[in-house]
């Protein structure tokens, strides 16, 4: 089960997608000039390497000419004085030109990731809400953090070290066969031999790291889950339980590391005796050629380099595929989440005049909805709300009334029907221009971290004035002003400082701070005490006074005063009233107060209950499933 975030990982196993890696290029598109001018500076490196050997030659040829010298094309009428300091020179050169290179890849690979970091995060937020409700929130980071950071290396390292290296491999073989030709074929033997040993090296090590990926992400998803859980595993006391669960999930990351580090163990000594191969071959066959006197002694000295040489960019061709794989898995995870279609309500043209201010006036007309095709959570819901009205909505869990929020502010559009603000469709409503005139205070109020000034104003302008006003009024000021820095109480997280109350109350602030046209509140006193409740009545009778307002709660006492009552059931509409007209009628309100009120009033609780009344004959019972959103 903890493994199943990370099952996408199975990726590592896909060839090599040549339309991925063209799109990941294409992030390099806006920096082409750095990375023109670093690819350059990448062949003047490969020259420097190339020329290395053949100066080296030329200075063992003036230093002891033999009857093969020949005159060479580095410098022939320098002395072997001039052609040493030409070496150093030509250090120089390389280090130089090593720095510039490794500090203008880096800086290209950052550019590239800080533009896909900035890409993905900006398509994450135009994504509907239906995508966060089946995407894992640790996917989501993962792909953010972990699979955008396995791209640096490639644009870093990646791609210019194999460009490197197949340069300098290719550089190597022209210059053997081009110094001697016979002698050069001879020498390039055992070339077949170091791509053969690279190429097998390249299948067990994808192997080997695709094992070690899957698994470690699956230890760490598993020990993630037991820290937020701790306090389920401390209270049922799960120690060892969870401890021999990770311990086998560790000891199988542990075979498999070990499995790698074999691997890596035998690719190692397999290129020292090939590069012995390789270097036998110079000395017996090139060194026969000198004594002979085909070849001089540089000749032969340039040979054993170039031979020598031509085992490290193989050695890197094969680590570096690893880096390419997990690059191109890591891109096609984060190009999957790209290409999912964005919320399409963001695409809805902005108004040429949207008001500022809505007046207020909100319609259901005929309103049907289904999370899921074929299951309908509201089937035909019609009322209105007047400008400046308070009406509650309540109803059992499951009746349709958070969804009639999520509709309310867009984050779904309805199958059929309309819903009106102001006489206009939202469905002609930019989000953006829809949710500045209605702000909703859920159940669960998350803070993020920061302080408490900073999450009541949500990054905005506000003065302290502002918000310390709102504050009060919200009834959350008594208990900022005893916390150590006040208003500038940092703030963990979550707000997991901080007792759910509290957070509603600062959730209550955010939205006495903005003074929206339309104020929602979504069990918002579900999780305070009686003080505290009458505290949030009174602000809301003040907020409320003059505004639109739409209250959901369980808790019938918050919603006495309201002007209008709706009871949902199964998704319709049961009963419309005042709180006294509804009581009269002795139908679902009624007996959902008697819930809650005959028991303190008896002292007791009931043993049983009346069966609730059932909506029109006409309603077929549908399940419920407004838990696809994670609503109601």
């Amino acid at each position: 089960m903890a493994g199943s975030y990370f099952d996408d990982d199975l990726l590592l196993e896909g060839k090599f997608d040549r339309h991925i890696f063209v799109r990941l290029l294409l992030y390099a598109r806006p920096h082409a000039r750095l990375a023109a001018f670093a690819f350059a500076l990448v062949l003047f490196a490969t020259a420097f390497s190339l020329a290395m050997p053949a100066l080296v030659g030329q200075i063992i040829d003036r230093l002891a000419p033999s009857a093969g010298a020949r005159e060479r094309i580095i410098a022939p009428f320098l002395d072997h004085r001039a052609l040493a300091l030409c070496y150093v020179g030509f250090e120089l050169l390389r280090f130089v030109n090593t720095w510039l290179q490794t500090y203008l890849l880096q800086v290209l690979g950052q550019r590239v990731i800080y533009d896909v970091r900035m890409h993905l995060f900006r398509r994450l937020q135009r994504m509907p809400l239906a995508f966060f409700n089946r995407q894992p929130v640790g996917r989501l980071v993962t792909r953010l953090a972990f699979d955008v950071d396995s791209l640096t290396e490639m644009f870093s390292a990646g791609l210019v070290t194999v460009f490197m290296d197949v340069c300098l491999i290719l550089g190597i073989s022209v210059m053997l066969v081009v110094t001697h030709p016979r002698l050069g074929l001879i020498a390039l033997l055992v070339l077949p031999a170091l791509v053969t040993v690279t190429w097998v090296f390249r299948y067990f090590a994808r192997r080997a790291y695709r094992d070690v990926a899957r698994q470690r992400s699956i230890l760490n998803a598993y020990m993630a889950e037991n820290v937020n859980g701790v306090r389920v595993v401390q209270a049922f006391a799960r120690e060892p339980v969870s401890r021999r669960g990770y311990e086998e999930r560790n000891d199988l990351l542990l075979r498999y590391n070990l499995k790698s580090v074999t691997v890596y163990a035998l690719f190692q000594p397999s290129f020292s005796i090939l590069t012995a191969v390789g270097r036998s071959i110079v000395i017996g066959v090139v060194g026969l050629a000198v004594l002979r006197g085909e070849v001089s002694l540089g000749v032969f000295t340039q040979f054993f380099f170039l031979v020598s040489m031509m085992v490290e960019p193989l050695q890197d061709l094969a680590e570096k595929y690893n880096i390419l794989q997990t690059a191109m898995a890591s891109a096609d995870r984060i190009f999957r989440i790209m290409d999912d279609p964005p919320d399409p309500a963001l695409a809805t043209p902005r108004l040429p005049a949207a008001p500022r201010e809505a007046r207020g006036e909100i319609e259901f007309r005929d309103a049907r909805f289904s999370y899921v095709k074929g299951e309908e959570v509201l089937r035909g819901v019609s009322f209105a709300v007047r400008p400046g009205e308070s009406v509650a909505l309540v109803g059992h869990t499951g009746a349709g009334k958070s969804t009639i929020i999520t509709l309310l502010t867009r984050f779904y559009d309805l199958d059929s029907g309309a819903v009106l603000l102001d006489g206009r469709d939202l469905r002609q409503w930019h989000p953006d221009d829809l949710r500045r005139q209605i702000t909703v205070v859920h159940q669960d109020v998350f803070l993020f971290a920061g302080d408490i000034r900073g999450n009541i104003a949500l990054g905005d302008a506000y003065p302290h004035a502002a918000v310390e006003q709102a504050a009060r009024l919200a009834g959350a000021h008594d208990f900022i002003s005893r916390l150590p820095r006040g208003y500038d109480e940092p703030v963990m997280e979550g707000g997991v400082t901080l007792s759910a109350g509290q957070r509603q109350l600062i959730g209550f602030a955010r939205a006495i701070l903005r003074a929206p046209p339309i104020l929602v509140l979504d069990e918002a006193t579900s999780n305070i005490d009686s003080r505290a409740e009458r505290q949030i009545q009174e602000a809301t009778a003040r907020v409320t006074n003059g505004r639109t307002s739409i209250i959901i709660a369980h808790r019938l006492s918050t919603v006495q005063r309201c002007d209008r009552l709706i009871v949902l059931h199964h998704g319709q509409i049961a009963e419309t009233g005042t709180h006294q007209q509804l009581l009269a009628r002795r139908g679902i309100y009624r007996k959902l107060y008697e819930l809650q009120f005959a028991p303190q009033a008896e002292g007791r609780r009931p043993l049983s209950a009346a069966p609730i009344p059932e909506p029109p004959a006409a309603d077929a019972l549908v399940p419920d499933r407004e838990w696809a959103a994670g609503r109601d």
